[in-house]
């Protein structure tokens, strides 16, 4: 048949929510291992940006000795890299709906090597002005690059390994800070002044992030899933123009996706903070925590940053690989529930282990494992709990909210530093009764509006079955070349189905 007889109907497939997800879900079986490369290259080009992201925790000493600042003043170096994303990642979900995922990426990868230039130049001329203004671009560029991924990374994993996709994001990033960790440690020992220290890793860090930013062009070149995203996004863009007028600002068609959030969404964003807040306020911190709690000063108290990192890249696909063979995303939550009172109790406690190192490892690897099991299940959670549409403008407004609470919470953290060890201790309790609190809420929520955290993943049996639809449904068409899986041209056609009718239209076509 040609190709405007049924251009309306494709059209009317595309925008169709049911069938886009269904139809990428086939796309994925097909491009199975190519999936997996570009997951692979996505995170190594982001693994520069959070060892840059996290730099200061290395060296909070050196850093705090060279620019002359006390803790307070060295917590704003994260405070500042948060302010813009209190607003930013709302604005880059709009862009993304409005200019596509690709361009959205490829900007915010270059705004991070900035960074990178900018904060390697505030050592060189130990200008503590210039290191803030360099962090506001380095927390621009990489939270919102990690934002965009997991966008792209959706759609590769939709349906299936969803969690273990997301799992495996944070432990490249997780697994990059801790050799980076390791490798740094060896630095704090030298008898060297603390410019002479931190110079050389920052030079080491502004290469990598030459070659992430080269690394981050190939997989949005390479990206098999970009051609039916763009047309979706475009034809979308065309009817909410043709609904509500050609004037209507990108804002506020937004804003009316912001209303249109589900109070389940809420709640998860709400408790997405508090996971945050309650672990980076601490390994961000980790240095002074153990002089200040055990005493403990040193190379040990870097090897007890890798420890947290390592632990949480150690669990996190327990939980994925749990949640994915189930399809249930919403037990994690009363787990972690529980798992947030083990770190809290031990630093309670003030107990010590003979051994001090095994004293500086054992709340760091507490903490690991909360965090590693909980936090990678946030965005699987938030994409079923929204409507596909929804998903960019939802997540970006997450990571915006969850940038918020960032921002205030290491000053008062440092504040709190600064009160000694009872304080400390009497902090993280009343945070993690609030998160038991509302993680307990966020299941029995969840199960009074329809149980949308669980049972939307494919099972293989689920897939053998699509698979057999489909080439039934070839053969039935008379297709002289059945024996070729029509889904394997792909790169070709563009498949389309209407009330059971199936046809093949070309993708050089425009459609």
């Amino acid at each position: 048949m040609e190709l405007e007889e049924h251009k309306e109907d494709i059209h009317k497939d595309i925008i169709n929510e049911k069938w886009y997800e269904n139809y990428i879900q086939n796309l994925n079986d097909i491009y199975k291992y190519k999936k997996w490369m570009l997951l692979f290259m996505g995170c190594t080009a982001g693994i520069m940006a959070q060892v840059a992201f996290v730099f200061p925790t290395y060296f909070q000493v050196q850093l705090e000795k060279l620019f002359q600042i006390n803790e307070v003043q060295f917590n704003f170096l994260y405070s500042v890299q948060n302010i813009p994303n209190i607003i930013v990642p709302f604005l880059i979900g709009i862009l993304t709906s409005k200019y596509g995922v690709g361009q959205c990426q490829t900007v915010l990868i270059f705004i991070v090597l900035i960074g990178h230039i900018l904060q390697y130049t505030a050592v060189k001329l130990v200008s503590y002005k210039l290191i803030l203004f360099a962090r506001l671009f380095i927390g621009i560029g990489f939270a919102n690059y990690q934002q965009v991924n997991l966008i792209m990374l959706t759609q590769w994993f939709i349906g299936k390994n969803l969690g273990l996709a997301t799992s495996l994001q944070m432990i490249s990033g997780k697994i990059g800070v801790s050799l980076a960790g390791i490798v740094f440690s060896q630095y704090q020992e030298l008898d060297k002044s603390p410019s002479e220290i931190v110079e050389p890793p920052l030079l080491y860090i502004l290469i990598g992030g030459i070659g992430s930013f080269i690394l981050c062009l190939y997989v949005i070149k390479t990206d098999y899933v970009r051609y039916i995203r763009e047309k979706r996004r475009k034809l979308l863009q065309k009817q909410q123009n043709q609904n509500q007028g050609q004037f209507i600002s990108l804002v506020t068609q937004s804003y009316d996706k912001v209303q249109s959030l589900p109070g389940l969404y809420w709640q998860i964003i709400v408790l997405g903070s508090l996971i945050n807040s309650i672990y980076y306020g601490f390994v961000n911190n980790i240095q002074v925590f153990l002089k200040i709690c055990y005493n403990i000063e040193g190379q040990i108290t870097g090897l007890a940053y890798v420890v947290a990192q390592m632990v949480a890249s150690c669990v996190s696909p327990i939980s994925a690989l749990i949640c994915d063979g189930t399809g249930n995303f919403r037990n994690v939550w009363w787990v972690s529930a529980i798992l947030v009172f083990l770190p809290i109790f031990f630093i309670s406690s003030q107990y010590q282990f003979q051994q001090e190192y095994l004293t500086a490892m054992a709340v760091p690897m507490l903490f690991g494992m909360f965090f590693g099991i909980v936090n990678p299940m946030r965005q699987p959670s938030i994409r079923y709990a929204v409507h596909e549409d929804q998903y960019t403008v939802a997540t970006g407004l997450a990571l915006s909210y969850i940038n918020l609470v960032l921002t205030g919470f290491p000053v008062f953290y440092g504040y709190i530093l600064q009160k000694g060890v009872v304080a400390l201790s009497w902090f993280f309790v009343i945070v993690g009764l609030i998160f038991f609190s509302g993680s307990v809420f966020l299941n029995f929520y969840d199960m009074s509006k329809g149980n949308k955290l669980i049972g939307r993943t494919r099972t293989k049996r689920q897939q053998q079955q699509q698979h057999s639809q489909n080439h039934t449904a070839t053969s039935q068409n008379g297709n002289n070349n059945a024996h070729v899986h029509q889904i394997l041209h792909l790169n070709k056609y563009q498949f389309s189905h209407d009330e059971g009718k199936h046809k093949y239209v070309r993708q050089e076509d425009e459609i």
